[in-house]
């Protein structure tokens, strides 16, 4: 047998074993069949339930909202929010040069730190494939000291792929039924984010920066993602409110997209006097340096190799890998949101022994569970609710775990459906 059938029959005889005699035949086809036409395949197969079933979904679901008179935003109201609003030198949250060196520098020095370190930190899970698709051209900005480039890229975040995987990438309403299909998310995102937190509309508004996209509102703009991250930065801060003691508290947040969670903390919860922690891989984290030091440019934000006196600081950037420097019970809150599961299960294990030192009392999370058949089977989602990765119950006490809402409704006419869940657990 030639070497290609070898491997395409093994793969295929090992997908029927660990799938408990459900042949995977998509490993077959993509053994045999090249991407470009894979793609325009799947394309082909998803006409008629598009036709069939998601259009005459998403016009009923318009009309059902609209004659319940819950239908606070209308197809117009996207009209400017989708414009591009690139941030000018002359604009208060332009990033210096000063500051795009420092982000440079920070990013340089997580990459070369990352060298050697133990494989649960490398990158792995879902993002080892993405990386250089997503990175590519801006790491060869760096690369080239094309430091007006890169500031380019970083100021179109959101409407550039530098952003998939950030809750930011992919979500511009082109075409009727997709600005219907958005216009329904909103509108039913918006009457259960009201219903869950009874927050005026101005907390839902980020600043315009990194293109970040939506609906306009005043000098802002409402994103798809800002519902789910105003509830979160409201649900942190009310765990930390009611239950801890001391005058200044700490979130560490493991995976922060572009740092919608610390922009509305600080800028719409009162969290001045706190601190806020993100680790993530040194790509995601150049993002989230320029976006928050563009939204916050009078606050102390500290990046990886930096000095700060006496560990003083608002908001701190490090990379992955700085989660086993951090002392032990040195947050009062962990939270993740929809990344835990697309890492390795290594790092998962690892993530969950470090956040079982470091929180001195809760850690909260929103993940899906399980592998759907549509995901690439190379894809091991790793299943939070799983006691192979739960935190040891000696310690931990779960709370709740709750449908995710919010993120739920904006699934349910994709052929992943999948749930995602939130949960609460606190530290005895």
């Amino acid at each position: 047998m030639g070497k290609k059938f070898r491997l395409f029959l093994k793969l295929g005889l090992n997908s029927y074993e660990l799938r408990g005699k459900t042949l995977k035949i998509k490993v077959f086809i993509k053994m045999l069949i090249p991407k470009p036409i894979r793609i325009l395949l799947r394309s082909l197969m998803g006409l008629p339930k598009r036709f069939l079933i998601t259009m005459p979904r998403t016009v009923r679901e318009y009309f059902e909202i609209k004659s319940k008179e819950q239908n606070k935003y209308q197809l117009s109201d996207f009209k400017n929010g989708f414009k591009d609003s690139i941030i000018l030198p002359d604009n208060e949250y332009y990033v210096n040069d000063f500051n795009l060196d420092r982000i440079i520098s920070a990013y340089l020095k997580s990459k070369q730190d990352q060298v050697g370190q133990p494989i649960a930190y490398q990158i792995g899970g879902e993002w080892e494939g993405l990386i250089n698709h997503i990175y590519g051209e801006l790491l060869t900005q760096i690369e080239n000291k094309q430091f007006d480039c890169v500031r380019r890229t970083l100021s179109n975040f959101a409407k550039d792929k530098i952003s998939m995987g950030l809750s930011a990438y992919g979500t511009i309403a082109n075409g009727f039924f997709t600005s219907l299909e958005f216009l329904n998310y909103y509108n039913n995102s918006y009457n259960i984010w009201k219903s869950l937190t009874g927050l005026s509309d101005d907390s839902l508004v980020y600043p315009k920066i990194g293109n970040i996209h939506g609906i306009e509102e005043g000098e802002g703009v409402i994103s798809w993602t800002s519902f789910r991250l105003s509830y979160f930065a409201q649900r942190i801060t009310s765990l930390l409110s009611e239950k801890t003691a001391q005058s200044k508290k700490t979130v560490l947040e493991v995976g922060g997209g572009y740092g919608g969670i610390p922009f509305f903390l600080f800028q719409k919860f009162n969290f001045s006097n706190n601190k806020y922690m993100n680790l993530d891989i040194p790509e995601n984290n150049m993002v989230v340096s320029f976006f928050l030091m563009s939204a916050f440019p009078k606050k102390e934000i500290f990046l990886y190799g930096e000095s700060l006196p006496n560990n003083d600081y608002d908001i701190a950037i490090m990379p992955n890998y700085y989660l086993k420097h951090i002392p032990a019970n040195y947050t009062d809150l962990v939270f993740n949101s929809h990344s835990l599961t697309e890492m390795s299960q290594e790092t998962v294990k690892e993530y969950l022994k470090q956040i079982d030192r470091i929180s001195s009392k809760y850690f909260f999370h929103a993940n899906h569970e399980g592998n759907p058949d549509d995901y690439d089977i190379e894809h091991k989602h790793v299943n939070l609710n799983d006691p192979a990765f739960e935190l040891p119950k000696s310690a931990w006490k779960r709370i709740y775990r709750l449908p995710e809402t919010l993120t739920n409704i904006s699934c349910k006419n994709k052929i992943t459906t999948f749930t995602f869940w939130e949960y609460l657990y606190e530290k005895y």
